[in-house]
């Protein structure tokens, strides 16, 4: 599990006190809390490190070249956080091959050799998309920000891939259309039968088109058949692949290695093992032919040649692009309540789609936890056997994710940061936003109180 420590950098001073300092990063990572109080700043600081991780991986840097001056000066500058740097800072990110430590204007990047890498596609989604709305042609833009640079790449990739084709929005009865031949974006509504260029659209519905987008393409990008042809390889890359085929050929033969593949890309391969990576990469170099499949079981297959491929699998996890690491900045943006809820929902499901994916969003509202906490519930409702379509009448399966596999963090205006304790394995609702909402109850009680005191 991924575990990071900050300390004096930014509006984020002491940071989090337990566990030596570490915050551990979940599957969903919520970070909550007032305005300027670090939110952005953790989750900016994790995209860096897990995009470091990535790159050390495949040698696009060196572990030499990372230098304090290139981290502060490239790598933080990229999210506008460099100035957050002191002599005083102490940052440290424990990931699953690299470990980095910063401190006294020092780097250290610790390679890890215990760790199994899953190589992922990194999205920062920040608060800004709404300019990937708000111009009729936002990829013609020049001198924006980097990251929001990079999003408005990833915008482009996923709406062109929907090309003519109308998208429906999780909010509303809104359907978002894509024209590649003008280069413009359409919002309709089947209600009214209407259409109207997407910088035209309520500010809204521009918030939620490039998140919604994203996150679609991307967990579907790595969903669980891992298309082979969307996959980028190196040449080097291309001769591990075919080694490792080679070898397990060699090892199985190629009858019943083609059989195994058959059968693990069946929608009920679930009950045997999971080889995802060897599916898509030899099937990305026509390596494996499902017109000779054979069809021996993988039940009868012995216990050293499962430990073989699964072993080969996990190797090819580091090449082939297998998890979406989604960083999402205020989601629920410009939304009203029912809305905030429906684009969690789509958020989690796009994280359920491979066991190997994360969720981290920052948040200002009260809403979100509270939904977060009903497919919490769902998912727990659903382990004890509650028929899951009762459960869909509340909340989508799909959108359930189990307790444990969710933290809420709080950042505090004195640069402490706070883990929300669950109660009973749900996320715990005893945080500053439930609070003030709490607090304005209270406080409307005290009016009518007057009003029967005062107002005969």
């Amino acid at each position: 599990m991924a575990k990071l420590r900050v300390k004096n950098f930014g509006p984020i001073k002491e940071g989090f006190s337990e566990n030596d300092g570490f915050m551990e990063i979940t599957p969903v990572t919520v970070i909550c809390g007032n305005q300027a109080t670090g939110k952005s700043t953790i989750a900016k600081l994790y995209s860096t490190f897990v995009w470091l991780e990535k790159a050390l991986k495949s040698e696009k840097i060196q572990k030499e070249e990372l230098t304090y001056d290139e981290f502060a000066n490239n790598y933080l500058a990229y999210h506008c956080i460099k100035s957050y740097l002191t002599a005083s800072s102490e940052i440290d990110c424990i990931l699953d091959s690299y470990e980095f430590h910063i401190s006294q204007k020092t780097i250290d990047t610790i390679k890890r050799e215990d760790g199994r890498y899953v190589k992922p596609k990194i999205a920062y989604i920040p608060a800004e998309r709404n300019f990937c709305s708000a111009l009729p042609k936002p990829n013609a833009i020049a001198g924006v920000l980097k990251n929001l640079f990079e999003t408005i790449g990833d915008f482009d990739v996923a709406r062109e891939a929907r090309d003519g084709k109308k998208y429906k929005l999780p909010i509303g009865d809104y359907y978002y259309r894509y024209d590649e031949g003008t280069n413009r974006s359409y919002i309709s509504d089947t209600k009214s039968n209407y259409e109207i260029e997407l910088y035209e659209a309520a500010s809204g519905i521009q918030s939620v088109v490039p998140l919604s987008l994203i996150s679609r393409y991307y967990s579907n990008f790595i969903d669980y058949t891992l298309n082979g042809k969307r996959q980028q390889f190196s040449l080097d890359e291309k001769k591990q692949v075919e080694k490792k085929y080679n070898e397990l050929s060699e090892t199985l033969g190629t009858g019943l290695l083609a059989s195994i593949l058959s059968q693990n890309a069946a929608k009920d391969s679930s009950k045997f093992f999971s080889l995802i990576a060897l599916t898509s990469a030899f099937k990305a170099f026509g390596l494996y032919n499902s017109v000779t499949e054979k069809k021996e079981l993988l039940q009868n297959l012995e216990k050293g040649k499962m430990a073989v491929l699964q072993k080969a699998n996990d190797e090819l996890l580091s090449i082939i692009t297998s998890r979406f690491i989604n960083i999402v900045e205020e989601p629920e943006q410009n939304l009203y309540p029912e809305s905030q809820r429906k684009v969690l929902f789509e958020l989690l499901e796009c994280m359920n789609t491979n066991k190997h994916n994360q969720l981290m969003i920052t948040t200002h509202s009260p809403y979100m936890l509270s939904y977060l906490t009903q497919c919490a519930k769902a998912a727990e409702l659903l382990e004890k056997g509650v028929p899951s379509d009762r459960i869909e009448k509340i909340v989508p399966v799909k959108s359930a994710v189990p307790g444990e596999k969710i933290s809420i963090y709080e950042t505090k205006e004195d640069g402490s940061i706070a883990l929300l304790k669950p109660y009973e394995n749900l996320p715990s609702d005893e945080n500053l936003l439930n609070i003030a909402l709490a607090d304005g109850n209270e406080r409307f009680s005290q009016l009518l109180d007057l009003e029967v005191a005062f107002c005969k």
